[in-house]
């Protein structure tokens, strides 16, 4: 069985994790994955191709000069016919539209995996609407999580065509890190896109108010985005440069969560966040928001801190708390391991998908 993932990527987010650990997981299932990078000339990021190919992953872009671009359709089809391409498997509003282009009226079947959306403009807003139009035409549409999958039924999307399969890592490559040493600051890190969902606003109202007593503290995040020059004037207007640094797009994610304290994640709305699992199998406390399917995997105070979301000053107490109950962290993170280690690998996410997979093209012959 032959796979192509198609993916317009804006860094290596999410998406592009649970992509990656698809494509290495599908081999143990004699199936073959390839992945194309939809070069977008707006906001070219192909980081994701590099990963792959380190991986050993046939991995190609294909060049999208503007919003319709019949020659990249052109592109996709010769790669389609020349790998006899069973599936197309999409991940994100761009390449779901140009996967639909390519497989409507073929025997290739297209299923889109909903990672989320962003709503973070009005033109981000108006693909979203047309890409929940393309979703109810393709063959199967993967949910990463029960919060997303009923979002989707609510935004008018076929709850017949739906199915749920949790994101998964591969726990092999996140080994249990050894407590920062006693540092001068406290660092706390914030990993992924710095968009309008993530709650990074309210993370700033929090830090205002928790470094009254805790002046030593410092954010640092993990990440860029629509969002960071706003970002970057909310903390410079609350007086807060000191606190925060934005450390951009980390290639080497892992040393990062070695680096800090603990991780935040303010979000107002999710679906299941891939670094929420990186970092429980790290051994990084984290606190989170109560929305999406956080609170499926973290059990409040066992391994792992749930707060209400768009709450700075709930956030604020939960930090102040965690940061002097040392014993509290250890607790912690020995748990959030074992919920990983039991629930969320790429193996099982793996044999989920490949499962879908099978059916889907003995349902068509």
């Amino acid at each position: 069985m032959k796979i192509l993932h198609m993916i317009s990527s804006g860094g290596k987010y999410g998406a592009e994790g649970v992509i990656l650990s698809l494509c290495k997981g599908l081999k143990e299932h004699k199936i073959s994955p390839f992945l194309i990078g939809i070069h977008n000339t707006y906001q070219p990021h192909l980081e994701i191709l590099d990963h792959a190919r380190e991986r050993g992953i046939d991995a190609q872009e294909i060049l999208c000069r503007k919003q319709w671009d019949k020659n990249t359709i052109k592109d996709l089809q010769s790669y389609i016919k020349n790998h006899d391409i069973q599936i197309v498997h999409t991940h994100n509003y761009k390449s779901d539209f140009y996967g639909r282009a390519v497989t409507k009226g073929t025997r290739v079947k297209h299923c889109i995996t909903s990672h989320g959306w962003t709503s973070e403009n009005i033109k981000v807003r108006m693909y979203e609407w047309i890409d929940r139009r393309i979703m109810n035409s393709a063959d199967k549409i993967i949910c990463v999580s029960d919060a997303l999958k009923k979002q989707n039924i609510r935004m008018g999307v076929r709850s017949n065509r739906l199915v749920m399969i949790p994101n998964g890592i591969d726990i092999d490559d996140y080994t249990l890190r050894v407590r920062p040493l006693e540092k001068k600051r406290i660092e706390i890190g914030v990993v992924g896109r710095l968009s309008p969902e993530k709650g990074h606003k309210i993370l700033v109202q929090a830090i205002k108010i928790l470094i009254q007593g805790f002046p030593n503290i410092r954010i640092l995040f993990a990440g860029e985005g629509i969002c960071e020059k706003e970002l970057r004037v909310d903390v410079e207007l609350a007086g807060l440069e000191k606190n925060f640094m934005f450390s951009g797009f980390q290639k080497d994610i892992k040393s990062f969560y070695r680096s800090i304290d603990f991780l935040i994640i303010p979000s107002l709305s999710e679906g299941l966040p891939l670094t929420l699992l990186e970092a429980m199998a790290m051994g990084v406390p984290i606190i989170a928001s109560r929305v999406g399917d956080i609170p499926k995997v973290i059990d409040h105070e066992k391994n792992g801190i749930l707060v209400d979301p768009a709450r700075p000053d709930v956030l604020a107490e939960a930090m102040a708390g965690l940061i002097i109950d040392i014993k509290r962290q250890k607790e912690i993170t020995a748990s959030a391991r074992k919920t990983v280690e039991n629930d969320y690998t790429s193996k099982q996410m793996c044999e989920t998908y490949a499962d879908l997979y099978q059916k889907l093209l003995k349902r068509f012959r």
